[in-house]
């Protein structure tokens, strides 16, 4: 594990800082601008806006615009800039006043004036954003006529501000649906270079710095082509970029040595990039904080990879300009202290003063900032380092039972994390505090997280919160060995329950988080109390959004009218609440508040696990990698020897080689990517191996990468006998599978695993019964469809030339780019699945309620008593969310041309009643749709609606040996009622892989693509 920068998450809020509240709607500011006389003043007054000098700006546009005419001479951006001057200058009366009197006269002129409306409206969006209002800003966006056409660089301004709106609002697929439509619509690169940054910083907090360096990979082609006028902002804003893109190199190399060097190297040169962008600014307040920040973090950034003379020589340049300063700056007196302390450092001063810098430092702080700031987590836990050092421990402990103090009312108060958690439980920290007393601590942590989580807080949501749950686990790993089960069984049953539920909590998604409360909606609108408890969950998601607001400006200078408002807003809510919950109690005195469901404790697993039986949870961040493995006698984690990177890379690999849709013969397969398989194998399973000994099944709960492919299709050992093409697949039935070492079921939660443990123990699982055996959906009709027609015409041929239209058309899409409706009209129909559907019924012995082609619809769904029914099956395509679909889901046939009706989404699927055994979807990559949340999307959503277990696909599968491969697993649960899918699936797999006639089915993309998910007997 690698220990962030300890100033890095006030690094990171600064660049978004600087670039929203002073760049934002300036950087699309430079339109065509008109021909006439007093143009070059109006450039010129643009001009000094792009540097900084509002004042003049400002004067020259009272002199030079008329606001109450509209003159078509004039291009709408400059009134657009005149009200951004006075909003950064700080005389919002002005600029609003100025604002509505634009915006009343282009309404007026409707619809000559509409395209200027769009301009107006985003100076609009940003005096809303800048005072802290994201839902006005949203508002404004909605309100715009429908007539205008949000497309073009105008557009792509307004689809940057909604995303920012959507960011505060803790609504992510939202503010990355509306980043990824701004890029769609910028065409130059002062205007990419600045959602690049902000989308960077979204992906970077949700999930995970790769995401973000894949993101930031597009500026290594940047250039300057910008014109003269926006150069000052492009600089500026490819500064900040190129030093956060360099910042996550950094982190990589440090988490990975083996990639230090040639990282490394990359991300010292993104930090010459942004110290010339730096050097190109003007000297004016607006970029000063910029050229602070970045040269700040690039010191750092060479400090950090080991290069100590560049380090010095960027400190000394900072020591010289902070001299120069005035002292009564806040942000140049914070900066002087900590340049003094880390030019200290570097140059090996002696220790006494080292920490005399750090107390001054910290001193910096507490007289320009509150007290309990999380901008004062870093500078406290440097200086208690400093104290350590030069023995003063006592002092040392105090201080840092006080950071945790304080750490823990910021989760209690905000439901969000400080940065540093992990500098905290380095190893030095041993010198003052005790393993007991950093147990202690991380519980405490631990416990206001599981209450946030329970109150519905999205601390998911939160990198911070995210690395302090890794944290907790990778100390609770280290320390296994200070406590022995055998001689400290308290305190190691402690340890262990503190790391399982850490890593279930890390595991947490925003899929499963938005679903849980979806359901808790639903499970009580039928209540008569039903829309008090609704609106109880809902004061709770507006706590927590404005709770996250109210700690983010905390951190920055000028906020505190802003924050008594973020305030009052909470405690209203919160006097709401409590009169609510009085209501409620006294209306209903028997009702049941509904609470998000806490993580399984791990005695409840290792009580109810058999001894033949282990569960094994994956933690996986950019951070580092874990396994749990829980059997009936202990709990171990082991830390894999792997990063994220790496393991991507191999995941994808090896899919390469499993999802093939676009083969046209048997003999035009490519052979199964075995070595990337065995590495893997290696590096998250084989550690786990010792752990293992005697178990026969296993429960998996995979996390990350790994959630993208089933364990079973990995070897053991490398195959004696090699195959290099398709006419040696057969080679495959003598490869030592990991799936024929271990039965493995896979879990969505350790509480699901519960559940099924309880349930096997009580006999309740086979002792259920169902009025109705089976009922099939599959091969929906898409409407107004002149491909799949004609593909339709030409299934009365068996010609090559057929076959190769119809595998040419038929796939699974991906929405993030075209629109989900073009789509839906071009996916191919699946003939084959009727014939599955009635072969699953001819073996259920039912078959009355088959839906197939027009029947498959949605509405015939709902109409059904789906509680009644054993077994569902859905034959058909799959649909990962993206640009149109925010969910996952799966195709249904459409009423007419209503393709909104022909997607049964995960929404939907949670608010269905169901009470099936098993749920099979026999669709394309049903198993993983979603933006990185794995098996949480589609299968947490049927799991709500009452599923005891599904069946799910990881890539395109072939119609043939997916019809083959069902018949084969029902078949042997008519046979084996009492073993569940596991078992059936195992045996369906091994029989086709090792004895079907068509020796290419024993290629893994045949037999392997199914896994089984939840109750299995």
């Amino acid at each position: 594990m690698f220990t962030l920068s300890p100033a890095y998450t006030s690094f990171m809020r600064r660049i978004l800082f600087i670039s929203t509240l002073a760049v934002i709607t300036l950087t699309f500011g430079i339109v065509t601008l008109t021909k006439s006389a007093q143009d070059e003043q109006l450039k010129s007054a643009m001009s000094l806006v792009h540097q900084g000098d509002f004042v003049e700006a400002i004067s020259r546009y009272q002199d030079l615009l008329a606001p109450e005419e509209l003159d078509n001479d004039i291009d709408e951006s400059h009134y657009r800039a005149w009200i951004n001057a006075l909003l950064l200058f700080g005389d919002k009366t002005q600029a609003n006043t100025l604002l509505e009197q634009r915006t009343a006269l282009l309404k007026k002129y409707q619809p000559e004036a509409e395209k200027r409306l769009l301009t107006i409206t985003a100076a609009s969006m940003f005096s809303k954003l800048l005072n802290g209002n994201p839902q006005g800003a949203i508002d404004d966006y909605v309100q715009l006529p429908t007539t205008i056409r949000r497309e073009g660089p105008e557009a792509g301004n307004l689809f940057l501000l909604l995303g920012d709106a959507s960011r505060q609002l803790n609504n992510v697929p939202n503010a990355e649906y509306a980043y990824q439509l701004a890029l769609l619509n910028t065409g130059n690169h002062h205007s990419k270079v600045t959602i690049l940054l902000h989308y960077a910083g979204l992906l970077y907090e949700t999930r995970g710095s790769q995401k973000a360096i894949e993101l930031l990979s597009q500026l290594d082609d940047f250039n300057p082509d910008v014109q003269p006028e926006v150069l000052p902002i492009y600089f500026n804003d490819r500064a900040l970029a190129f030093a956060f893109y360099g910042r996550l190199l950094i982190d990589k190399a440090k988490a990975n040595p083996t990639l230090r060097r040639d990282t490394a190297t990359k991300a010292l040169k993104l930090y010459e990039e942004a110290m010339k962008s730096l050097k190109k600014l003007p000297r004016t307040t607006m970029f000063q904080g910029t050229s602070l920040a970045v040269t700040l973090e690039a010191a750092r950034a060479f400090e950090d990879m080991g290069y100590r003379e560049q380090a010095l020589a960027l400190y000394e340049l900072l020591d010289g300009f902070l001299g120069n300063q005035k002292p009564n700056n806040p942000l140049f007196a914070r900066a002087f202290w900590e340049v003094k302390f880390r030019q200290s450092q570097l140059q090996k001063e002696d220790k006494s003063i080292q920490a005399h810098l750090a107390m001054s430092r910290v001193n910096a702080f507490t007289n320009t900032i509150p007290a309990d700031s999380p901008l004062l987590f870093a500078p406290k836990a440097e200086l208690a380092w400093k104290l350590i050092d030069i023995g003063e421990t006592k002092t040392a402990r105090n201080l840092l039972f006080n950071i945790f103090d304080t750490y823990n009312q910021h989760i209690d108060a905000f439901g969000t994390c400080d940065n540093g958690l992990d500098s905290l439980y380095a190893n030095n920290l041993l010198k003052a505090l005790t393993p007991s007393e950093l147990v202690f601590i991380a519980d405490e942590v631990l416990q206001r997280l599981l209450m946030a989580n329970s109150q519905g807080r999205n601390i998911w949501q939160s990198r911070n919160c995210r690395m302090a749950l890794y944290t907790i686990m990778d100390a609770m790993e280290k320390f296994q060995h200070l406590f022995p089960v055998e001689s400290h069984p308290a305190e190691r049953a402690k340890l262990d329950s503190i790391n399982v539920l850490a890593a279930q909590l890390h595991r947490y998604s925003p899929m499963a988080h938005s679903l849980a409360i979806r359901k808790l909606k639903r499970d009580t609108q039928t209540l008569p109390y039903g829309s008090m408890i609704n609106r109880l969950l809902s004061i709770g998601e507006e706590q927590h959004r404005l709770r996250v607001q109210l700690r983010d400006s905390m951190t920055t200078q000028g906020q505190s009218a802003q924050a008594d408002e973020l305030a009052k807003a909470i405690e209203r809510l919160t006097e709401e609440h409590q009169l609510l919950l009085i209501k409620v109690q006294k209306q209903y005195p028997n009702a049941v508040i509904p609470t998000l469901p806490a993580p399984a404790h791990p005695a409840s697993i290792m009580e109810n696990l058999a001894d033949d039986e282990a569960a094994i949870l994956w933690a996986v961040d950019d951070y580092g990698s874990k396994a749990i493995v829980i059997t009936k006698q202990r709990v171990q984690s082991v830390a894999l020897p792997i990063d994220l990177a790496d393991m991507d890379k191999l995941v994808n690999d090896i899919r390469l080689t499993l999802d093939q849709p676009d083969i046209r013969s048997p003999i035009d397969i490519r052979p199964f990517a075995m070595e990337p398989a065995f590495q893997l194998y290696k590096e998250v399973f084989a550690p786990l191996i010792p752990l293992l000994k005697d178990k026969q099944r296993l429960y998996l709960l995979p996390d990350g990468p790994l959630s993208k492919l089933p364990f079973q299709v990995l070897p053991m050992a490398l195959p004696e006998k090699p195959v290099n093409s398709a006419l040696d697949f057969i080679n495959y039935r003598t490869v030592a599978w990991l799936g024929d070492q271990f039965q493995m079921n896979y879990q969505p939660s350790l509480n699901n695993l519960y559940d099924q443990l309880i349930a096997q123990k009580s006999g309740k699982t086979s002792a259920s019964s169902h009025p109705l055996a089976y009922a099939g959906f599959g091969n929906p009709v898409m409407p107004n469809n002149e491909e799949s027609a004609i593909v339709d015409q030409l299934f009365s041929s068996t010609s090559n030339r057929i076959n190769k239209v119809r595998q040419s058309l038929q796939s699974s899409f991906n929405f993030m780019g075209d629109s989900a409706l073009e789509n839906l009209s071009r996916l191919a129909p699946l003939p084959k699945t009727e014939q599955q559907l009635h072969a699953i019924g001819e073996i259920l012995g039912e078959d009355d309620y088959i839906y197939t082609g027009r029947a498959a619809t949605l509405q015939q769904l709902e109409q059904l008593p789906l509680e009644k029914f054993e077994t569902l099956v859905f034959a058909t395509h799959g649909l990962t969310a993206g640009k149109d679909m925010p969910e996952p889901g799966l195709v249904m046939t459409p009423n007419g041309n209503d393709f909104t009706s022909a997607i049964l989404d995960s929404s939907t699927i949670a608010g269905l009643n169901l009470n099936a055994d098993r749920v099979v979807l026999s669709a394309c990559n049903t198993a993983e749709l979603g933006q990185d949340n794995g098996l949480a999307s589609l299968s947490t959503a049927f799991f709500q609606a009452g599923a005891k277990s599904l069946l799910v696909s990881h890539w395109s599968t072939e119609q043939s040996a997916t019809t083959e491969l069902m018949v084969s697993v029902f078949q042997h649960i008519k046979q084996y009622p009492e073993q569940g899918l596991t078992p059936a699936l195992r045996h369906a797999a091994q029989t086709m892989r090792d004895h079907d006639k068509n020796s290419f089915h024993a290629h893994p993309m045949f037999w392997a693509p199914f896994v089984a998910i939840g109750q299995d007997q």
